[in-house]
């Protein structure tokens, strides 16, 4: 049984928060993760603590792991278990800049107001030449 998570949010405590959510949806569509959700979710926030404070960064997590067992049934309620792994890593990314609706209405605007402002003489016709050119 394996997972894989990758996100990235702005701030350190919504990290730690998507951790357990995405770990809790994990173990609702593999119930044997239960067995490792708490300690999976101790170990990215651990990580995800000793990132440094700054407000101008976004943190990454990306984490994996599986399980393996010997038993006949997921519902198990100690499997016996045979491997046990994690991989764990938290960074501190450039804030992505994400365009809003009017961020991207801003752009449109000063576009046309720059294209308004053009000296007819300096855009280029059909013709590839400049409208003061023969």
């Amino acid at each position: 049984m394996s997972y894989s998570i990758s996100f990235t949010v702005p701030t350190k405590a919504e990290a730690k928060a998507r951790v357990a959510s995405e770990m809790d949806a994990i173990v609702a569509s593999q119930p044997l993760h239960r067995i490792d959700r708490d300690p999976v979710v101790a170990i990215a926030g651990s990580f995800i603590d000793l990132l440094r404070d700054d407000d101008s960064k976004d943190v990454q997590v990306i984490l994996s792991g599986y399980l393996s067992y010997d038993g006949h049934s997921f519902d198990d309620v100690k499997p016996n278990l045979n491997t046990l792994s994690v991989s764990a890593i938290a960074y501190s990314v450039p804030r992505a800049a994400i365009a809003t609706d009017a961020d991207v209405g801003d752009a449109a605007e000063a576009e046309d107001r720059a294209a308004e402002d053009r000296d007819p003489a300096d855009v280029d016709g059909e013709d590839g030449k400049k409208a003061t050119e023969g």
